[in-house]
């Protein structure tokens, strides 16, 4: 049976150039970063070396670059760290209804330790403009959190300019740019971020590492206590060999950009354009939208059951995002940008990567025509 991964913003594999650089790591220089013995310090190296390569596709300091455990985990170091320093400035906090849980959940926490949370609602192609922004700015809103690239339907955001908005007003301008590696610029002097968090498990790097960058002068407290690793932001055993591992990710992913972006676009159209013909409603925006993400309503169509049995068949797709996919609730994202619940339990994601071939898409084309028909969509 043929197999077919179209769930990339779920989890990518690691690339195997990434592999070679990290192995060495795992038997031969297995030091702790902290030692001053030779071991140690070839670690040390290793570290200071990754933190530069994140720096120069940045384009920012290496000490603006700190390394978490996850994603999720650099989110709530941008979160919580900012809220707990400035609160003595300010409680208020500005997001938006789409968001991932990483940033949603984490504010409902601050939101119960007694910040104040705004959270703006994005049109029916999942986007927050400008003037929402600046209008929701209160004179003791210290921090506004958009993400990037939206992990359920694919939205861009504007950030450039919602990030202008909060430096006019002086408020701090965090992004969550997991979906974002590869795809599109992370240039911090284009995109005009504060803080942006990113995951190496998201960009063909190993899972379990993530990335923060704090401009320089913003302070951040820190959640974990103990050594003073990460310049003194995260206490704990640096983890060299993933370090290593989501640097070159990191590098690769940008030095394919402008190849791969393309080339995933002409396979998503293809993708789109064949599911609507289905009778597919495209969810998110045409037109401002990442080159890999398809999600898509199947109309009279109960989406998890499909997917199952689109896995049966080998081809692996997604209901919307991986870290809610096992609930029976509606996605919030859906919900978000004015779908109705029966539209969103009957919406399925297809994310392309960077193994995706015209020939793999050719084959879920046909396996989803062999499921539901190939003009208007049956009961699944």
């Amino acid at each position: 049976m043929r197999e077919v991964y179209l769930d990339y913003a779920a989890a990518t594999p690691v690339d195997a150039r990434v592999m070679q650089v990290m192995l060495p790591f795992f038997t031969q220089h297995y030091g702790n970063p902290g030692s001053v013995h030779a071991l140690g310090q070839y670690a040390a190296d290793a570290v200071q070396s990754a933190r530069q390569s994140i720096a120069r596709v940045l384009g920012c300091f290496t000490h603006e670059v700190l390394f978490t455990g996850s994603g999720t985990e650099s989110v709530n170091l941008a979160l919580q760290g900012v809220a707990f320093s400035l609160m003595h400035k300010g409680r208020h906090i500005i997001t938006q209804a789409s968001e991932h849980h990483a940033v949603l959940h984490t504010l409902e926490h601050l939101q119960s330790k007694g910040f104040r949370i705004t959270v703006l609602k994005p049109d029916n192609h999942g986007v927050i403009s400008a003037t929402q922004v600046e209008n929701a700015i209160q004179p003791d809103t210290i921090l506004c959190s958009i993400m990037y690239a939206n992990n359920e339907v694919g939205t861009v955001q504007p950030l450039a300019e919602l990030s202008k908005v909060c430096q006019s007003r002086g408020v701090l301008f965090h992004s969550d740019a997991c979906q974002a590696a590869g795809l599109l610029p992370l240039r911090i002097q284009e995109i005009g971020v504060d803080l942006l968090s990113l995951d190496a498990g998201k960009m063909y790097g190993p899972k379990g590492v993530g990335i923060l960058y704090v401009r320089s002068g913003v302070s951040v407290t820190p959640l974990v206590f103990g050594g003073a690793q990460e310049y003194n932001h995260r206490a704990g055993t640096e983890h060299v060999v993933g370090i290593v591992g989501a640097a070159k990710a990191l590098e690769i992913a940008e030095l394919e950009r402008k190849t791969e972006v393309p080339r995933l676009a002409e396979l998503r159209d293809l993708l789109i354009k064949e599911l609507v013909s289905m009778g597919c409603q495209l969810n998110g925006s045409a037109t401002q939208s990442l080159a890999n993400n398809v999600s898509v309503i199947f109309p009279r169509c109960e989406a998890e059951r499909f997917v199952l049995q689109l896995s049966e068949r080998g081809v692996y797709a997604s209901t919307g995002s991986a870290c809610t996919s096992k609930t029976m609730q509606s996605s919030h994202v859906l919900l978000a940008i004015g779908l109705q619940p029966a539209q969103a339990h009957g919406t399925v994601r297809f994310t392309l990567g960077r193994f995706t071939a015209k020939e793999d898409v050719m084959h879920v084309i046909q396996t989803i025509k062999q499921l539901v028909g190939p003009v208007k969509v049956a009961i699944c």
